[in-house]
């Protein structure tokens, strides 16, 4: 069948509607697609604009690279041996005025405490009245025996307790014999003293009671006469009774004798207070004893210094 003009116009349909230019300025229509759900507005395509593109997250199957062999482990090699530490550098010195501070575990040890003894041999002063009254007596009645006194003091220090005094009157008398003095007599005191005159007039009581007692007869007239004395045969000191004498005499006498009686008393209680802290202090040694620490009560001798030929 030759075809023609209106034969195709059948074949198509409706004629074509007329062609409309648009300008240049005038905007793109928008295309509409039609579907059976929806219409979606679709815009005109615009330039092309480059873009980095991003890795492919997962290769196509087709165009995936073929897995390699497993490669085997390399071999183990066995570890190195350790190196040697590097030596250790001495601490800077201090600078120069600045004050070196040593550890608190290298802290000096601290002294053993007690009671550290110190003996010394002391010359009673002039102020000393039992001491005066001991040495004129010995000169007047003992001048045949060239009589000496000495006094062996010994002091007791504490870190925490109080100091007190020993004493140890020595009288010696000369021997020509020996050309030298011995050793005659040694005289102490109930109680140990704060101070060390103290101590001295204690003991020089004691020697002057003593020796007044044994050569009495020699002094019952003297101005001495009724101070106390040491009885032999009572083993006690003992005061003359002033009798037949002015009532002032009497009346001094008696109250000398109340201040001698109150002063041994006195001197008794101390000794015995004295006796009860020693006491005190060893059970405090002991304890300190069984829980492994060190006693704090215990006599210690100051040093010193012994040069011995034969040693």
């Amino acid at each position: 069948m030759v075809r023609t003009r209106q034969s195709a116009r059948k074949n198509v349909g409706a004629g074509l509607p007329p062609r409309v230019l648009f300008p240049e300025d005038a905007p793109a229509p928008e295309i509409v697609i039609i579907s059976d759900d929806e219409e979606e507005p679709m815009m005109m395509e615009e330039e092309p604009v480059m873009m980095e593109e991003e890795p492919m997250e997962e290769a196509d199957e087709e165009t995936a690279p073929t897995p390699a062999a497993p490669t085997p482990p390399p071999p183990v090699l066995p570890a190195p041996a350790p190196a040697a530490p590097a030596p250790v550098s001495p601490p800077p010195a201090p600078a120069v005025g600045e004050q070196e501070m040593a550890p608190a575990d290298e802290a000096e040890p601290e002294e053993e405490p007690g009671w550290m003894r110190t003996y010394i041999y002391k010359h009673a002063p002039h102020t000393a009245y039992h001491h005066r009254l001991l040495n004129d007596m010995l000169q007047d009645y003992y001048a045949d025996l060239n009589t000496g006194i000495q006094y062996y003091c010994a002091e007791y220090t504490h870190p925490t307790e109080a100091t007190y005094w020993k004493m140890e009157l020595t009288i010696t008398v000369w021997k020509d014999d020996k050309n030298g003095r011995v050793v005659n007599t040694v005289h102490g005191h109930t109680s140990k003293r704060a101070e060390a005159f103290d101590s001295m007039e204690d003991a020089a009581r004691e020697a002057y009671e003593y020796y007044h007692g044994l050569r009495y007869e020699a002094m019952e007239t003297d101005r001495f006469r009724y101070l106390p004395r040491y009885d032999v045969q009572k083993k006690d000191w003992v005061v003359t009774d002033p009798q037949h004498s002015s009532p002032a005499l009497d009346a001094t006498v008696r109250y000398a004798l109340a201040l001698k009686v109150g002063n041994e008393d006195l001197q008794k209680e101390l000794h015995g207070v004295y006796k009860a802290s020693r006491r005190h202090q060893k059970e405090i040694d002991k304890l300190r004893a069984r829980l492994g620490q060190p006693p704090l009560y215990k006599k210690l001798d100051k040093d010193y210094d012994v040069h011995d030929e034969d040693s």
